[in-house]
């Protein structure tokens, strides 16, 4: 089948590294009638994927209830995944992504229990720079929502940090999925592609069958959209006399997690000084750099532990751009112990490569990672602790009290058996890789009222380990805190055109 380009926006498969500045607005409808007319102007500038964007972006996401108050159907509305219709903060949900303690909804500063509004759209800005970011607000008439029947919840701001970093200094987002479908040939290696149905609705997924789509009754009580609207939407794949109202789109997990870089480098200094480098008469602010390294997987300038095991590629080393880009690698052939890259690491947890059961280093190892992937579309908020990110600043700086931190955006067309597999299973679990009490050293649950919460994360080494402890003093994201979130449904160009002209 091929992929139509046309109907999917742009952001589900294509990032915007150049598109500099970026802003989300969290919407909620007050008047159902007055937001279909202001969402028939904003849904034409929605880019596709066939369309490349170079000056700016807008794209719109729904939440279970903006779908219900702008009219779709109970009959479509009960066809939503489970965990979409139920939402982020479900009480049986909060356990498992670890969003207890100080990550608690009641806590969140928007979609948690205590928030004063419900949040049922998001509209996603991007522009080259803030003057078009300006400009672009200023054609959507967003100082006048009130008039188009909405209520701001919040305005999320953005912050495009120098080198592709995050905040506590670490290269970002080297790590996406290749999609089979839109790779060259030799691309990259065949085990490493992921098929587009893991991501967008409509296509055949890894276990080469078409994910769950909700469906939209050709004729049903209280739906009016033309007919030339619907002819628009294929008939589903699966339950031919149903429209695909999801086809070509995708469900976007939002978290908005704040993170306490002060914190981060004052546990790595007082740490270090627990453990002991392989190599002898390493300075101090390489023993520092190391152990921090060693919980992320990866140096601050990207250079992945397998490649670089002991020490960042120097500036004169001509190779230390690719390998702050690396990604062309796996575990189980070179590091099956962890001895470079320890068992527990962030990316090593969030994208284990072929260190999975069954078969470890086999194409069955990547078969099991190739249906747990996510499509990453994060972005900074917030200054930086230290504006160049120098480590010895880092390490000595004090907490300046402004918030900073990551807007986690992922898509996937299964939330329960990719993001929430992914946080669960490997994130927040303390027996990953049959480790005993090492849930992620970064975003992982370490509340110390748990048993054993206390938190640790160990370093394999021969002939002995090594293991750094009280990850969980300071409660649940010692380093890290969820402030916000919500699961959001990102319609198809024609879908989306269908939902606001009902």
């Amino acid at each position: 089948m091929s992929i139509e380009s046309g109907d999917i926006q742009a952001i589900i498969l294509r990032g915007y590294p150049r598109l500099r500045a970026a802003r989300f607005y969290l919407l909620t409808i007050k008047d159902a009638s007055a937001a279909r007319d202001w969402l028939r102007g904003v849904a034409g500038r929605v880019v596709p994927f066939e369309q490349k964007a170079q000056i700016e972006a807008v794209h719109l996401a729904f939440t279970h209830s903006g779908l219900s108050a702008l009219g779709l159907p109970q009959q479509t509305l009960d066809s939503f995944s489970r965990e979409f219709r139920e939402g982020m903060t479900a009480p049986h949900r909060r356990r498992s992504l670890g969003d207890h303690g100080i990550n608690s909804p009641q806590g969140w500063q928007w979609g948690g229990g205590a928030s004063a509004h419900r949040v049922d759209l998001l509209l996603m800005l991007y522009a080259k720079d803030e003057a078009q970011l300006s400009t672009l607000e200023h054609a959507l008439l967003l100082s006048r929502l009130s008039e188009q029947g909405l209520e701001r919840v919040g305005t999320l701001e953005s912050e495009a940090l120098p080198n592709s970093k995050e905040h506590f200094g670490f290269r970002d987002g080297v790590s996406q999925p290749a999609i089979r479908e839109l790779s060259e040939p030799c691309e990259t290696d065949d085990a490493r592609q992921v098929r587009i149905g893991e991501f967008v609705l409509g296509y055949k997924n890894e276990y080469g069958e078409y994910p769950h789509s909700p469906t939209l009754p050709p004729e049903s009580a209280g739906y009016s959209a033309s007919t030339s609207l619907q002819d628009r939407l294929s008939s589903h794949p699966i339950q031919s006399e149903q429209l695909d109202f999801g086809r070509n789109g995708s469900y976007l997990v939002f978290r908005q997690i704040e993170q306490n870089v002060a914190a981060f480098w004052r546990y790595i200094n007082r740490a270090a000084d627990t453990v002991h480098h392989p190599l002898a008469d390493v300075d101090e602010v390489l023993k520092r750099h190391w152990l921090a390294a060693k919980m992320v997987g990866r140096w601050m300038d990207g250079a992945p532990l397998v490649h670089c095991p002991y020490q960042p590629p120097s500036d004169e080393d001509p190779a230390k751009t690719t390998l702050g880009r690396a990604n062309d690698f796996s575990y189980h052939k070179k590091d099956p112990h962890g001895y470079l890259c320890p068992l527990g690491a962030h990316i090593r947890r969030t994208h284990p490569r072929d260190a999975l059961e069954p078969g470890p280093g086999t194409g069955r190892s990547w078969d099991v990672n190739r249906r747990h992937r996510i499509m990453r579309r994060g972005r900074a908020y917030g200054k930086p602790l230290v504006g160049d990110f120098d480590l010895d600043a880092l390490l000595k700086a004090e907490d300046d009290g402004e918030s900073r931190g990551l807007h986690f955006l992922c898509f996937n067309a299964n939330i329960a058996r990719q993001f929430e597999f992914i946080q669960q299973s490997w994130v927040n679990n303390k027996k990953f890789a049959e480790l005993y009490n090492d849930a992620d050293p970064l975003i992982g649950d370490h509340d110390p009222r748990e048993e054993g919460g206390d938190g640790q994360f160990t370093i394999q080494q021969s002939p002995v380990r090594q293991r750094v402890t009280g990850l969980g003093t300071l409660g649940a994201g010692h380093f890290t805190r969820v402030v916000g979130g919500a699961y959001f449904f990102m319609p198809g160009i024609h879908a989306l055109q269908v939902l606001v002209n009902m």
